[in-house]
């Protein structure tokens, strides 16, 4: 259980920082990007690859995408 605890709070670190990307969409409030972040993370942590930290990048990224969003380097 704390291995399990331990690696989700890396996943989602990594997942915040996402090398410095942020995704926008135009017309978003920020109350609603987080929302849909909090859902991808969501989805991603339920799924076969659960909480493997090298695949949550490109996850996030499709993810995000899915919803409309693109990236934005900063």
């Amino acid at each position: 259980m704390k291995i399990k605890l331990m690696l989700t709070a890396v996943l989602l670190v990594s997942v915040a920082g996402c090398a410095g990307t942020n995704f926008v969409k135009p017309g978003v409030t920020q109350q609603q990007a987080e929302q849909d972040k909090s859902e991808c993370i969501y989805s991603f942590l339920n799924g076969p690859w659960g909480t493997n930290p090298l695949m949550a990048k490109g996850l996030m990224k499709s993810c995000m995408k899915a919803k409309g969003y693109q990236e934005e380097k900063q």
